[in-house]
């Protein structure tokens, strides 16, 4: 099979959310919002579209899976097992979301292949019908979409030339670590279906793709309300997601936004639904249940409580640029003071995306009088290997007061079996005398590349790498603004409440999507 094209970063960019239909919907969206999906479709909470209440009438949204085509395909070629376990994994999403939304009596029930459903989920080569301007290089798309004040739930489709697996049914290899609590690595390159369909159900309750969502201004910071039944009119755009605060780091690595909707690695698979999308999801589906959104938002708040990096005393976040707000660590004048015994979550970070100029982080630390003599561990781990194929050696390097070179890093690969990758530098160090030194960090450019990216945790200790500990005060986003509650009453999934409008329209997708599977699939029937 010939190896799919991927971007530089080793990383498949899920723009999942271009409309699929968007060409004919057009005429009917005309003078509306045609962003992708989730925050992007209003500017405000108050705005943000409602279910839709005929779809999921009796609490209930329907969905099918079809994946037969993959056993069809001269490059895909797949044994009937082999699809029967991507369409397992496919229906182990819905589950899991299930498990979010048990609280609002809302669930998603399978139905066979042929039926009416709400979400048909399927596979096909969608290259070939899709102007590659409109979907770039996706594994999948979902055309859920908002129309006249209601979200409609509609079709998910999935690249059949694709490299999928079932990587979360295979062994662990590396946990995620801090800067990814809610992904786990396995040594597979496959793309994993199970957090695929994961990604794609988000955009379903209107999530979307967070370094859109911040780009465009419209993140709010949901964990920190106190009720999902608050007033919508008084939130204001946070700079914060899921504990960090995205102005601090930098703003296009995949991995600093714990969320489900950040850009697919190769062999990683998502382990949980992060408590940013639960809390984002809550709030959406507030009118359903209020008391049970409060416990969706109560399970979110717990969850991010028990894995937010930031919970430990000893764990401290790089400082990236902003312009006119605060420089970067990137010269030996702004270098961020350190100490031993502690953690620092940072990136390699380009200036622009375009440009994929070469960061570097600098840091100081101090050597005080009795120190001399004692060995010092510095530890990069969580860097090379975990952001894709081109991450290339990073190096770690110390100076002293005048800047002087002292000691270069060697990998980890014999120094240090902890770490993530073979590249993650590794230095261990004795001063023989106190004063001021200094640490760099830069990720040498591999062969034609100006540098690169990658997060990296950098564990700073005398004697041994310190490890987490210690409880750091609890995180509060202080852009959001006391509000008065808001009462809401539960509004019943009954049919006959979303409007002829949005249900006209949302039949036209439907018979469009299936119009389109007639054309590709003419005369193939299968049961299920």
């Amino acid at each position: 099979m010939e190896a799919p094209s991927l971007p530089r970063n080793g990383e498949y960019d899920l723009r999942g959310c271009h409309l699929i239909l968007l060409a004919g919907l057009l005429p009917i969206i005309a003078g509306r919002p045609t962003a992708g999906a989730g925050h992007l479709w209003s500017w405000h909470p108050a705005d943000y579209p409602r279910i839709n209440r005929v779809q999921a009438r009796g609490g209930v949204v329907t969905y099918s899976v079809d994946f037969s085509v993959l056993g069809l395909l001269p490059e895909q070629n797949m044994p009937a097992w082999q699809v029967a376990e991507l369409e397992a994994a496919a229906v182990r999403a819905f589950d899991k979301w299930n498990e979010i939304l048990e609280p609002l009596g809302l669930r998603f029930e399978r139905r066979g292949v042929g039926q009416r459903v709400d979400i048909p989920v399927f596979a096909f080569r969608y290259e070939e019908y899709v102007p590659s301007e409109l979907l770039g290089d996706t594994v999948a798309a979902s055309s859920a979409f908002p129309l006249n004040g209601v979200m409609n739930f509609s079709t998910i489709v999935v690249d059949a030339t694709e490299p999928f697996e079932v990587l979360d049914a295979l062994p662990t290899v590396i946990d995620g670590g801090l800067h990814h609590p809610y992904v786990r690595y396995v040594d597979f390159d496959g793309v994993c279906m199970f957090t695929t369909i994961l990604h794609e159900i988000g955009h379903q309750f209107g999530l979307g793709h967070p370094q859109d969502m911040f780009g465009e201004g419209r993140n709010f910071g949901f964990l920190a309300l106190d009720t999902v039944q608050i007033d919508p009119g008084c939130m204001r755009p946070s700079d914060f997601m899921s504990g960090e605060n995205l102005q601090r780091r930098g703003r296009f690595l995949a991995s600093e936004i714990d969320s489900l909707m950040g850009p697919l690695q190769i062999g990683a698979t998502v382990v949980e639904i992060p408590p940013e999308d639960r809390a984002f999801v809550a709030f959406v589906l507030r009118e359903v249940d209020p008391e049970g959104a409060d416990e969706m938002l109560a399970r979110a708040r717990g969850l991010f409580e028990q894995t937010n990096p930031f919970r430990f005393a000893n764990v401290v976040p790089e400082h990236e640029s902003v312009p006119g707000v605060r420089e970067g660590n990137d010269s030996f004048d702004t270098a961020i003071p350190v100490e031993a015994g502690q953690i620092v979550l940072g990136s390699l970070t380009p200036e622009t995306r375009e440009l994929r100029s070469k960061d570097q982080d600098y840091y100081s630390l101090a050597v005080g009088a009795g120190q001399e003599g004692e060995v010092w561990i510095f530890d990069i781990d969580g860097g090379g290997g975990l952001n894709g194929a081109n991450w290339v050696d990073a190096v770690l390097e110390l100076y002293d007061e005048r800047q002087v070179l002292l000691a270069v890093s060697a990998g980890a690969e014999a120094a240090d079996p902890g770490s993530f990758s073979v590249v993650d530098p590794y230095l261990v160090w004795t001063p023989q005398e106190p004063g001021r030194y200094f640490l760099r960090l830069v990720a040498e450019p591999g062969v034609g590349e100006p540098g690169w990216t990658g997060d990296y945790e950098l564990r700073i200790g005398i004697g041994e790498v310190p490890e987490p500990q210690g409880q750091a005060a609890p995180f509060a986003d202080p852009s959001v603004e006391a509000c008065e509650f808001q009462p809401l009453a539960a509004r019943p999934l009954l049919p006959g409440t979303c409007g002829l409008f949005s249900l006209t329209s949302l039949g036209m997708a439907v018979l469009s999507m299936l119009a389109l599977r007639t054309r590709l699939w003419t005369g193939r029937s299968r049961n299920t």
